[in-house]
């Protein structure tokens, strides 16, 4: 066990323990509370737009940021609701079912172990986050245009003053769609970051 561990397998949990302090504690209890005020209410506004129940989203935020945290190989790895895979979740829940969407989600795991056993995770990582750029790319328009018929919702229905008032919607909601931007150029930025050592020879 010792051995599959150190040689294909150790969570950095193992190794973040060490030395654990009650000040670490305190910094990590802060942290998880503010992620679980923004996750958790995002994960069942997700999963009611997938089609489910909103204890679904509850439950999947609880046990999967549970066990990315326990089996996570990196202390800064990121697990949470992701508003990208709505449209991929609704369609396998309207087509197939919750049952194949369980069997889809596992099938799913068992690649990225496999990958990660043949040592293929940089290749498919640069081809992933070329997928994702993709997807940025084509979802811009859509974005800035849900922006602009929510600022026209809110002016036609009243709830908002013309004024400072709205100037400060118009902000917010442009603010918004520009996070599609940054969340581009990042998906850019990380493409090249993993390329660069396939394209120098270059391990790190």
């Amino acid at each position: 066990m010792s051995l599959f561990f150190s040689s294909f397998f150790r969570p950095r949990l193992v190794d973040a323990l060490k030395g654990y302090t009650r000040q670490r504690f305190y910094q990590d209890v802060g942290a998880g509370i503010t992620v679980g005020v923004v996750a958790l209410p995002l994960a069942m506004a997700f999963a009611i737009a997938s089609g489910l129940k909103p204890e679904a989203g509850l439950f999947t935020a609880i046990i999967a940021g549970f066990l990315i945290s326990l089996l996570g190989g990196s202390r800064v790895q990121i697990g949470g609701p992701a508003g990208a895979f709505i449209v991929i979740v609704y369609g396998i829940v309207e087509r197939h079912g919750v049952a194949n969407l369980i069997l889809a989600t596992a099938m799913s795991g068992v690649l990225l172990f496999a990958m990660g056993l043949l040592k293929l995770g940089l290749i498919f990582m640069a081809v992933g986050m070329s997928i994702i750029m993709l997807f940025n790319l084509i979802t811009l328009p859509v974005e800035f245009d849900a922006s602009r018929r929510a600022k026209v919702l809110l002016s036609r229905s009243g709830m908002i003053r013309p004024g400072e008032e709205e100037r400060g919607v118009n902000e917010v909601l442009n603010a918004a769609g520009l996070t599609y931007v940054a969340a581009f150029v990042t998906s850019l930025a990380y493409l090249f970051y993993y390329l660069l050592p396939l394209l120098t020879g270059r391990e790190e």
